[in-house]
């Protein structure tokens, strides 16, 4: 069972990641509590719900701490605490 809330080391390795941005989500969802959900669809779109549970907000509130990550990663907000992360394209499959 995953602990209800990120360890503060969690938090800042997300507030400072570059790079491995697969990585990251990876990471993410590896922490994300179980009072939240994941999915990936779409092969490279990650949706996170936090479902307003607190230890959810603050790992998605670490990664909007990230401006790298946040500018890279982002694809929409919507109400509920759903927000959608999209890997970029690698250089071998081209831009979409």
């Amino acid at each position: 069972m995953k602990p209800d809330e990120a360890s503060e080391a969690d938090l800042d390795r997300i507030r400072t990641w570059s790079g491995d941005w697969p990585g990251l989500l990876a990471f993410m969802e590896s922490i994300w509590p179980e009072y939240g959900a994941v999915h990936h669809k779409r092969g490279r779109r990650w949706h996170f719900a936090t479902g307003g549970w607190s230890g959810c907000e603050e790992i998605i509130g670490a990664f909007y701490a990230n401006s790298l990550a946040n500018a890279v990663l982002w694809e929409s907000t919507s109400r509920g605490g759903r927000h959608v992360l999209k890997e970029p394209a690698t250089k071998k499959e081209g831009r979409r």
